[in-house]
């Protein structure tokens, strides 16, 4: 029965993950957007000698934006492969039968949503990866309960 809840136990971690970025997402953009909208003011307002503080609050504000976000991708990184990895042990030893396709393309995608982080196309990537964790951690807690 330890086993059992330790299977939850993990399952619950990795939805939390996938919950928390998707919030942290959210919560990131309405910081972006802010500091777009102080940014707009502070142009609008400028003159000669203040050029150089306009120019770098936006550049502040981004740098934050994105550390926080690459942070947090590298954290469902780190949940989705740990979870592939889990599952696999599970079908092998305990002759459980979850289906790891998803669970592989989750994995690919969520390398792919990183390495175009950069870009920003890989912010959507994770948005979609750390959804897919979310729920795919739902999918497998039911099989469980019912296996």
């Amino acid at each position: 029965m330890t086993e059992f809840k330790d299977k939850i136990k993990f399952l619950k971690s990795a939805r939390t993950a996938g919950m928390f970025y998707v919030i942290w997402q959210v919560v990131m953009f309405a910081f972006l957007i802010l500091g777009i909208i102080i940014s707009a003011f502070n142009l609008k307002t400028i003159s000669q000698q203040g050029l150089l503080s306009a120019f770098a609050f936006p550049v502040i504000v981004y740098l934050i934006w994105f550390l926080g976000n690459f942070v947090s991708g590298f954290f469902v990184m780190y949940k989705a492969f740990y979870l592939y990895e889990k599952v696999q042990k599970w079908n092998l030893y305990e002759q459980t039968q979850i289906s790891t396709s998803s669970l592989l393309i989750n994995k690919i995608s969520v390398i792919i949503g990183v390495g175009t982080l950069p870009l920003g196309i890989g912010f959507f990537v994770l948005l979609a990866c750390a959804t897919s964790l979310w729920v795919k951690t739902l999918t497998i807690e039911k099989q469980l309960l019912v296996d």
